[in-house]
């Protein structure tokens, strides 16, 4: 957003760039927005569509299918979270988060070891 803050009768002026922000619109319930980066090293960050300040879960999967991470983390008064990952090898991996009640989303992610 553009912000202009003038007061011609003190022959003030500023002008600057607001830091970029999400307007959210008539949605239920809080989800997942962006996971980056991709890929992945040391954690994996997440972006939700509002604050939520409860745990969110999180399983981390090998391609074959077995759990290699698991917990919970809860965001501290911002839309974002980030994941601390374990030491991994390099290779394709799932991400299944889970928001409150809410049902399981999965993410394909690829770690570079």
């Amino acid at each position: 957003l553009k912000v202009i803050n003038e007061q011609t009768s003190l022959g003030y002026y500023h002008e600057f760039y607001s830091p970029i922000i999400s307007v959210r619109r008539d949605l239920e319930g809080v989800e997942v927005r962006r996971i980056f980066p991709n890929p992945f090293t040391d954690q994996i960050n997440l972006t939700l569509t509002d604050v939520y300040n409860a745990p969110i879960n999180y399983e981390l999967f090998n391609v074959s299918g077995q759990l290699v991470a698991k917990g919970a983390v809860t965001p501290a008064t911002s839309p974002f979270v980030s994941i601390p990952a374990p030491s991994l090898i390099t290779g394709v991996y799932m991400l299944r988060v889970t928001i409150g009640e809410g049902e399981p989303k999965v993410y394909q992610l690829l770690h570079k070891g």
